[in-house]
């Protein structure tokens, strides 16, 4: 994968749902899996992840920083977000097999001016 995204400048990200974690844990490695794909996205020539909660099609901007700490720097092009749940319980994978799964929502609206919401 890395390979490609070099070699492309394009790649996918893609917001996990907790109701994924169990074919995340079978895969073992979080770049296998038998999820479904969508057709290819519009900005980016990759196909989309029907499961996940969002898929953001990505331009790689920056490969100053890939030899030398193995970091790509992209920019969202083009983002699919799922209309519902409105607030979807995602997993996020922290290496060593550790996943943090999203916790409750707290709204702190009232405080934010009217002009920053």
């Amino acid at each position: 994968m890395l390979r490609c995204t070099r070699a492309t400048g394009r790649a996918i990200a893609a917001a996990l749902a907790a109701t994924l974690i169990s074919s995340e844990v079978r895969a073992g490695y979080t770049h296998y899996f038998t999820w479904t794909s969508q057709p290819a996205a519009a900005k980016v020539a990759a196909p989309l992840i029907a499961e996940c909660y969002a898929n953001f099609e990505c331009k790689l901007v920056d490969t100053s920083l890939i030899n030398r700490y193995g970091l790509f720097v992209f920019e969202v092009v083009k983002a699919h977000v799922a209309t519902s749940p409105r607030y979807p319980t995602t997993i996020h994978y922290r290496g060593d097999g550790v996943f943090m799964v999203s916790g409750r929502n707290v709204s702190y609206r009232r405080r934010f001016k009217p002009v920053n919401l």
